[in-house]
């Protein structure tokens, strides 16, 4: 995998945009099929060309390319900005454990295999069995590290098994696009100290999203 802030930046944006659809959820809010087939796409995309090829293209980012852009990881004590720093800090804490840990990779691994094999049988990646066990495979292999990444909202919407099983899928396309963002280059000291230059990346990866159109 290429090493550029393109590409960092990219994965991170997609990061924040999983994130931020998890407390969109939490907070009772509704998902369609086509927006949650990129999470899913990102988990089954094991070998990807480049970090844009992981999500099918720019204009599938868009929202957290411009969250990015107005640099949501700067905390304002904004709510929504709390929540979501929270949740990225956490991410890049598991991926960092996750990835020093090869039989729960090789897990995560076997369980993307498997849930392939689902949506080829459902012919659907969409599907709620597919979503289901993604959201299973996250539950048994990225929840076991600790800290465990808890979410705050609606207590009703968090008891609904399929509201729980789609927060779980996100997480996890949130834990591979921070994998992926370290493929490339990426670390804890560049989020301190290239936040900046990763802001102004994400505006013009923006511009560029749009004319994908």
């Amino acid at each position: 995998m290429a090493i550029s802030i393109s590409d960092q930046t990219t994965a991170l944006a997609a990061t924040i945009q999983f994130l931020k659809q998890v407390r969109d959820i939490a907070l009772g809010k509704d998902i369609d099929a086509q927006t949650l087939l990129i999470p899913v796409n990102a988990i089954f995309a094991t070998s990807p060309a480049s970090a844009v090829d992981v999500y099918s293209g720019l204009k599938n980012i868009q929202e957290g390319l411009y969250l990015f852009s107005k640099d949501i990881l700067k905390n304002t004590g904004d709510p929504e900005s709390v929540e979501i720093i929270r949740m990225f800090l956490m991410i890049i804490h598991l991926e960092k454990k996750a990835s020093k840990d090869s039989n729960l990779l090789n897990g995560i691994a076997v369980g993307i295999k498997r849930s392939k094999s689902q949506a080829e049988y459902f012919d659907s990646k969409v599907h709620d069995s597919v979503i289901a066990g993604l959201g299973d495979l996250y539950s048994k292999t990225i929840s076991t590290l600790s800290p465990r990444i808890m979410i705050r909202g609606d207590s009703e919407k968090l008891k609904d098994p399929k509201s729980i099983a789609t927060i779980r899928m996100l997480l996890m396309a949130a834990i591979r696009s921070a994998i992926l963002w370290k493929q490339c280059g990426g670390s804890k000291l560049k989020i301190i100290f290239s936040r900046k230059r990763y802001v102004e990346t994400a505006t013009y990866l923006l511009e560029q999203a749009k004319s994908e159109y």
